[in-house]
Parts: structure tokens; C-alpha cells; sequence
């Protein structure tokens, strides 16, 4: 899809001065004409107290104008009103109020002394002809995602594309008119096939199991109350599901987390407490007030459409008590673990031959559950225990489970993959991560913390057999690294990790055109990106802002793609990139071309692409110049 940029222009107002009455003359003149004029959607606010009233007044009525007059065939609700104020419901969701550069407003009547004002907001309506079309883009662009993530398993991603899209068609003046083509069944009415994807039969929502394992340590009690772990599939394969979010109730809240790699987890707050209720989450409207204001706005004002079944999924603690041994204390799960045998097995299992890592991996966990930080001090260096405290800060941390302990040896290290921990936020939103540790050989010290990659991106990178296996390791921990420093807030990793002379595009703006050191060059036509100069001192100021101004930062990636320039250390680094904060969300293709031949990996071209971005034109190692790569 080509995307179409108009420009406008924008008609400014100064609040603090009065027009001239040879302008005003001018623009009643001109407005006299565009009234005769059949290409404009207009309308007079009146006279009013004040510029602010006459400007509020003079839109609303336009929304009542375009909804009188536009030739609409939209998709009524029973329960919505009248016809006439569900199509200006409809209009409004354009958000024609927020873009000043849509729309022309000029005063006709400005009276300091009486305080008497009028104007008069112009909008063509070519211009809303293409809101409408760019709209039913972005309903097809939505439909697409929720495909490819409903087949990857990505169901959280894929019910959120789904029913964002749907929104949309709600909130499409045309929206009974818009199909979509299956190539099993023909031409489809839209929304018909987003209900069905969504809630149908064979739809996301009927299509996921909620489980508590019967496996000794999947219910345990802590100080706060039960930790359950949840397993998540499909009904008919038993496929792993990913990406899921779903909300319950932990007996004082209603609090919402993530399902990853098919592990949920739910923190109750009452010890008594013998079930409770999950409901996966496909609204998304907390995010969608970040990432796709249009669809926020369609949520806020067309209201829920549909009712959809198979939201909720009832846990009954007390009969999975009476199948399995519930661990209630952390000593009983040590004792289950405290085999010295199968112990030595899984650390020699991974080439790791000294039982210490594990030893000290345990007595971390010990003191993380208890929320006894200090204690856990003399198994840190002392880079790795202001990491630690960074990731206490991060939200209210919870070991969340057993953790099925992994060691890897890598250069000077030993990773130890991973403990299971749920952070919970003030406003009752949670995230469950897989975090990882790394020891040196030297002092057994944990050196570093991240967290671990979703087991599709790391599969795709240890998958690359005819990469050696150093730059596979060091790919899957620099990852890690990079989508931890947002979290954890580290500017100064990000600032190592980026060349002085980095080409940096965020959106489609290219950042700094110098060349790196091994003169590398992005080939991007003009036309498609503006090139503006920054340097790297300003880009790490931008997001010093971003780390100071929220709460908490989050970043997934879902979909990847990894490649290398031939015969070097240069690798392309493609993935999906979702980016979620306390303020701000949004989604994009995010590409690294990161050179490891040095000590520390080296990110030379960053870019960051929208996700209505089309992805032949995403930039990739094919857009790089690396003929003087050596």
C-alpha cells in the first residue's frame, strides 16, 4: 500500500489579538463563496462568549453536517441510538477535532468589547473521502496481522488485531459495504468474519484451554497468598499458546498479566481464596489509547458491539488440590530439589561442572521469594547487584513458580536460564518475564541480569546451524541485553551499545546521515524518508525523557528475521517490535545492523518502521552500502 501524505493548511489563530476588521471583511467574503460551494462540508458556530466556544461549537455542528449529508451505509447497533447520532458517533471517531490541520476555521464575527465571536470550520470533503478510505486500509492492514499472528499462535496479538479491526468497522460511515475475500468462501462482510475469528466456533476465544498442572509446586503459598501456574493451550493440539493477556480477580483487585510460552501466572492476595475466574483480555484499550487513538476512540464512543462467549475460564483451586500435592512452603520445593544426583546431572547435562552455580542460583531465589534483597548482596558484583535493585524497582516482583534451572557456558560465563518472576504495577497491570542470570567463572557472582528472548525468537537464532556457535550465543544475550536495558532503564548500556556515528531512523526520519567508522550506508530513496541530521548525543537525550517521564517500560518481540552480511561479523537484526509504557504504546518493525567482532556489540543502523509500514519497503541489510565492510 503506497501511503498518501496531504498537506493542509492550517488557518492560526491568535488568541490574544483581535482580526482586523478589513480580515474579517475578507473572510466573510470568503466564506460567502464557500457556502456556494459544493466541494466543502462547513458550518457557523453562532455567536459566542468566547474563540474557544465558538471553535468547540462550530465543530460539533460540523459532525452533524457530515452525518446529514455524506452518503453513509454503516453498521447500526440495536442498542446505539438513533440512526443519526450513531452515524455522528461514527464521524467523530476521525478524530477531526485533534488534527487542526485537517480543517480551515476562520473568524467572521470577533468582538472584544462585547465579547460576541463567530466562525465558520471548513473542511473538503476529498479530505474526508480519503479518512474514510485510509480507514478501510488500516481495517484490512489489522485483518492481515491477526492472520499471521492467529497462525504463529501469537493469539494475544492475533485477538487484538481482530477486534481493533472490527472496531473500525464499526466506526466506518460505510461499514456494511466492506467484504473481505477468503479464498475458500468468496466475498465476506467484514465485520461477519472478525466476529467469527474472534468468537466463532472455531475462533480464538473457544479455542484455548486454561490448566493448573498436575505437577507438585504448580500451587504454592507465599506470604501474599496462592501462586498458581497456569498452563495455556489450544483445545484441539495442545499447541503452546503465546502472547496472551487475560485479567482476574487475586480477592482485593481486578489485575490483568501475560501468558508466556504457555505459562500464565496468578498471584492471590487471599490465602482462603478456592478459585477464581481468568477472562482473556481482547479489547486492549488501555493500549490502544497509546498505540491507534482511532481505535480508542471507536471503543469510547461506538461502545461494545458484540458479546462474545468463551471469555472466561473458571480455576477451582480446591479440586486440583485433591489430584495433586500442592507445595505450600518454599522448604518443600527445596526438599523436592535437594537431590545432590539429579542435581550434578543437570548442571553436567549442560557442560557446566560446578555444582555451585546451582547452589547459589537456589539461595538467590530463596531470598527474592522472601523479598529479602539485602541478603542476596553477596552473590553479585557490583555492576550486577545495581542491576538487581534496578529490577526491584521495575514493579513489585514475585518469584512466580519453580523455576526449571539451565546452564549454559559461554566465553567467561555461566548463563543460568531462568527464574520465573510476575511484576505488578499500581495500576493493576502485571507482567510475567523469564529472567535470566549470568554468573562469572572466577567468583560464581552474578555479573548481569536480562531478560530471556520468547522461545520462538530465540529459536530462530540458535536455529542459524551454519552461524558459529559464539555469534548465535552472543546474538540471543545482546537481544536480551537491548530489549532489558528499556526496562531496567539503562541508559548507559544503550549508550555503549550505539556507534558515535549510528544512522538512527525513528518513524520514517532519518536521524544522522554520517557514515560509521567501517563507512557503512543506509540506501534510502528520498522520497519515501526525510533526512534530518542528529547526532547520538541528541537521540540518547530523547530517550533519557522517554526513561524519566513513565513509570514502567515494556518491549516483546514477536516476529523475527536474522541474516548476515557474507564472510563477516555483521548480522541484520529484524523483528516485531511491541513497545508499551505508562504513557505511550506502539508497534513496530525495528531493525539493528549490529557488528560483533568487537568486545561489545556495536548497533551501526537502527530503524524503526510503523507497523502499517508495507514490508517490502522495511529496511533491511539490503539497504546497507557495506562494500568497505572489512
Amino acid at each position: 500500500m503506497k501511503r498518501i501524505f496531504i498537506v493542509f493548511i492550517l488557518c492560526i489563530i491568535h488568541f490574544y489579538s483581535a482580526y482586523s476588521q478589513e480580515d474579517l471583511r475578507a473572510n466573510r467574503a470568503k466564506v460567502k463563496n464557500i457556502k456556494q460551494d459544493t466541494a466543502y462540508y462547513w458550518a457557523e458556530s453562532g455567536l459566542c462568549s468566547s474563540q474557544k466556544d465558538a471553535a468547540e461549537q462550530a465543530l460539533n455542528k460540523l459532525f452533524k453536517n457530515i452525518a446529514a449529508s455524506y452518503s453513509a451505509d454503516p453498521l447500526y447497533l440495536p442498542n446505539g441510538g438513533s440512526q443519526d447520532q450513531q452515524l455522528e458517533s461514527i464521524i467523530k471517531t476521525f478524530n477531526i477535532k485533534d488534527k487542526g490541520n485537517l480543517y480551515e476555521i476562520l473568524p467572521i464575527v470577533e468582538d472584544l468589547n462585547n465579547d460576541e465571536y463567530n466562525q465558520i470550520v471548513i473542511l473538503k470533503k476529498s479530505v474526508f473521502r480519503e479518512l474514510c478510505r485510509e480507514r478501510g486500509e488500516n481495517i484490512k492492514h489489522y485483518i492481515n496481522n491477526g492472520i499471521k499472528a492467529h497462525k504463529d499462535l501469537n493469539l494475544g496479538t492475533a485477538l487484538k488485531s481482530y477486534y481493533w479491526g472490527l472496531m473500525l468497522c464499526y466506526a466506518h460511515p460505510n461499514g456494511k459495504k466492506l467484504v473481505y475475500i477468503d479464498e475458500n468462501e468468496g466475498e465476506i462482510p467484514v465485520n461477519e468474519y472478525l466476529i467469527d475469528k474472534i468468537g466463532g466456533e472455531d475462533g480464538i476465544l473457544k479455542s484455548i484451554r486454561f490448566i493448573i498442572p498436575k505437577d507438585n509446586g504448580s500451587i504454592e503459598l507465599n506470604e501474599d497468598g496462592p501462586l498458581v501456574t497456569l498452563k495455556v493451550t489450544t483445545n484441539t493440539d495442545n499447541h503452546k499458546v503465546n502472547d496472551l493477556r487475560f485479567n482476574f480477580n487475586d480477592g482485593r483487585n481486578f489485575r490483568s498479566t501475560n501468558v508466556l510460552n504457555g505459562i500464565g501466572k496468578v498471584q492471590l492476595m487471599k490465602k482462603d481464596k478456592t478459585s477464581f475466574t481468568v477472562t482473556v483480555d481482547y479489547e486492549f484499550k488501555d493500549e490502544a489509547c497509546g498505540m491507534a487513538p482511532d481505535v480508542y476512540k471507536a471503543i469510547e464512543l461506538i461502545r461494545e458491539p458484540v458479546k462474545f462467549s468463551g471469555l472466561s475460564h473458571r480455576i477451582d483451586l480446591e479440586k486440583v488440590y485433591n489430584e495433586i500435592k500442592p507445595s505450600f512452603t518454599r522448604e518443600e520445593l527445596e526438599k523436592s530439589d535437594s537431590d545432590k544426583a539429579e542435581a550434578d546431572k543437570l548442571v553436567s547435562s549442560f557442560k557446566v561442572k560446578d555444582s555451585e552455580y546451582l547452589n547459589n542460583i537456589r539461595a538467590i531465589e530463596k531470598f527474592l521469594r522472601n523479598r529479602e534483597y539485602e541478603k542476596v548482596r553477596p552473590y553479585f558484583s557490583q555492576d550486577g547487584y545495581e542491576m538487581l535493585k534496578d529490577l526491584v524497582k521495575y514493579g513489585k516482583l514475585t518469584v512466580a513458580g519453580r523455576p526449571d534451572y539451565k546452564f549454559i557456558a559461554y566465553n567467561d560465563e555461566v548463563i543460568c536460564r531462568s527464574i520465573p518472576i510476575q511484576f505488578d504495577f499500581d495500576n493493576n497491570v502485571g507482567f510475567y518475564r523469564d529472567v535470566v542470570f549470568r554468573f562469572d567463572t572466577l567468583n560464581k557472582q552474578v555479573t548481569s541480569i536480562a531478560f530471556r528472548l520468547s522461545d520462538v525468537a530465540e529459536n530462530d537464532i540458535v536455529g542459524k546451524s551454519k552461524w558459529s556457535a559464539k555469534s548465535r550465543m552472543t546474538l540471543v544475550n545482546f537481544l536480551e541485553d537491548y530489549q532489558t536495558a528499556y526496562a531496567l532503564k539503562r541508559l548507559d548500556y544503550l549508550d555503549k551499545i550505539y556507534s558515535e556515528n549510528a544512522v538512527i531512523i525513528v518513524g520514517r526520519v532519518l536521524k544522522n546521515t554520517t557514515q560509521s567508522e567501517d563507512k557503512m550506508k543506509l540506501n534510502v530513496p528520498d522520497h519515501t524518508i526525510e533526512l534530518i541530521r542528529k547526532d547520538k548525543t541528541s537521540y540518547m537525550s530523547d530517550i533519557d525523557k522517554v526513561f524519566n517521564t513513565n513509570k514502567f517500560v515494556n518491549i516483546r518481540f514477536t516476529e523475527t528475521i536474522f541474516n548476515k552480511i557474507q564472510n563477516t561479523e555483521i548480522y541484520g537484526v529484524g523483528v516485531k517490535q511491541e513497545y508499551y509504557s505508562s504513557s505511550y504504546g506502539d508497534v513496530g518493525y525495528l531493525f539493528l545492523a549490529v557488528d560483533l567482532r568487537g568486545d561489545l556489540p556495536l548497533i551501526h543502523i537502527r530503524a524503526w518502521q510503523p507497523d502499517n509500514a508495507n514490508l517490502d519497503e522495511l529496511v533491511s541489510l539490503r539497504d546497507i552500502d557495506y562494500k568497505n565492510v572489512k
